[in-house]
């Protein structure tokens, strides 16, 4: 039987934060519009910092987010795993 990776670990601990915070939209919704301002932050940073190629992707993940959060918990949810999926994932 193969070992779990570091990424597998990662990807269930996040997975999990997921499945918890379906059963509580309020709290999900909140953490999804402040990561968004997080992103809006970093993507006005990479500007000041002469990066507009990688500033204009930042803000589109932060406006991502940001809609996110207006959709029903569950689909959010669905959304967030698909993300980690991608992201997290172990790579072959």
């Amino acid at each position: 039987m193969a070992k779990p990776t570091r990424g597998s670990d990662r990807e269930a601990a996040a997975n999990a934060c997921v499945d918890y915070l379906r059963n509580d939209p309020p709290r999900l919704k909140r953490i999804l519009r402040e990561a968004a301002g997080l992103l809006d932050d970093v993507a006005q940073v990479l500007t000041d910092a002469r990066r507009p190629t990688e500033s204009k992707q930042v803000h589109l993940i932060a406006k991502l987010v940001r809609g996110a959060a207006l959709l029903p918990a569950g689909l959010a949810a669905a959304g967030l795993k698909k993300v980690i999926e991608k992201v997290l994932a172990p790579r072959d």
